[in-house]
């Protein structure tokens, strides 16, 4: 379960906006020699509220990043992140360059999600829009899959247009 809650949290904050995330889940809690593990001590509700207001917080600095979840079957799925500007868009792929100079190429295709904020609409996850919509040098944030091929691109799942420069 919190397996899910971390992916729903991570692929959440793609979508406002928020940033990505650079996690390996693991399924379990781990605490320190002498130390009490993040969840004792706690209540069952609160400890999933708050694991999720910590993972929010951070995801609001981070640039880029890979996590590793399994799906129903047991498979390994590899998810890609990445918060920055548009370096190149076409109708097929958006190449995306985050601060630090890390820079990927997502595929678009007819699954992907495009969303727009627009100025003074408040911070949510913005309206649909096109990947003709999406500009090189717009600021994003590109939430994506890797395909089963080795070494292709990770398929673009949602892309959110219009974020504030960091």
């Amino acid at each position: 379960m919190f397996r899910i809650a971390v992916v729903a949290a991570a692929a959440g904050a793609v979508i406002v906006g928020a940033g990505s995330t650079a996690l390996a889940v693991s399924g379990g809690t781990q605490s320190s020699p002498g130390q009490p593990s993040a969840a004792s001590g706690q209540q069952h509700s609160g400890k999933q509220a708050g694991r999720g207001k910590q993972l929010r917080r951070a995801l609001r600095h981070i640039a880029h990043g890979e996590f590793v979840t399994t799906d129903r079957t047991g498979a390994f799925v590899h998810h890609d992140a990445i918060v920055g500007q548009v370096t190149a868009v076409s109708a097929t792929s958006i190449n995306v360059k985050a601060a630090d100079g890390y820079a990927k190429t997502f595929l678009v295709n007819g699954s992907t999600h495009v969303r727009k904020r627009v100025a003074g609409a408040g911070q949510g996850k913005g309206a649909p829009a096109k990947i003709a919509d999406v500009r090189s040098g717009d600021q994003v944030a590109v939430y994506g899959t890797e395909p089963a091929t080795a070494g292709a691109n990770p398929n673009a799942v949602i892309i959110v247009d219009g974020l504030k420069k960091r």
